[in-house]
């Protein structure tokens, strides 16, 4: 029995014949690993306290413009989640505000029903919205690149097997063309016809 040995012997797949064994490397199905979840939980945990931070400063310095703060939740949510939790976090920061007002005692209805408080919250729906998009279509096409050169290592290593099995068949292998040139023969087959 003639056997092609795998280049790659960490894993591989038999396949048998009652001539032939041919080992044909197994290729993993990705190398990508996404972060996990706790990780981008604690991140968005640290962004949502420099939030509530950034704006009860501001709100105390200036005296308006706490809400605004509310950007550094959205954008963490949006870069961190994807799309719909981006656009949430966005819809929520009108509510968030709203807390943070009235915990604090302080005046809201003038800055967020009268000033740029819907006008604001719709603003950062949008950009939450835009970075959770901009984040799922990265990840999408890391995804796609990763499985184009998986299938294509596979492909080579493929068509590497062939070749390595015509080449060292006993019987006489010849690949000709439409017109029935031969493109390539096999060792077995050269001797044949000396």
């Amino acid at each position: 029995m003639n056997t092609l040995h795998n280049p790659n012997p960490v894993e591989s797949s038999e396949i048998s014949d009652a001539k032939y064994t041919v080992l044909v490397p197994c290729i993993p199905q990705s190398s990508h690993t996404p972060r996990p979840l706790t990780w981008r939980f604690i991140l968005f945990c640290a962004a949502f306290i420099a939030y509530v931070i950034g704006f009860i400063v501001i709100e105390n310095h200036y005296g308006k413009g706490g809400p605004t703060a509310a950007v550094i939740m959205v954008v963490a949510a949006g870069w961190l989640f994807g799309f719909v939790p981006g656009m949430c976090a966005g819809l929520l920061s009108f509510f968030l505000n709203w807390i943070i007002y009235s915990h604090f005692g302080m005046a809201w209805e003038s800055t967020l029903l009268g000033g740029g408080g819907v006008a604001g919250t719709i603003a950062l729906t949008f950009i939450g919205a835009t970075l959770g998009r901009m984040r799922d279509l990265s990840r999408r096409l890391s995804a796609e690149l990763n499985e184009r050169m998986r299938t294509e290592r596979e492909l080579r290593a493929s068509k590497d097997q062939l070749e390595k099995l015509i080449e060292t068949s006993l019987d006489p292998i010849v690949i000709t063309d439409a017109a029935y040139a031969v493109i390539k023969p096999n060792r077995a087959f050269l001797d044949m016809i000396g």
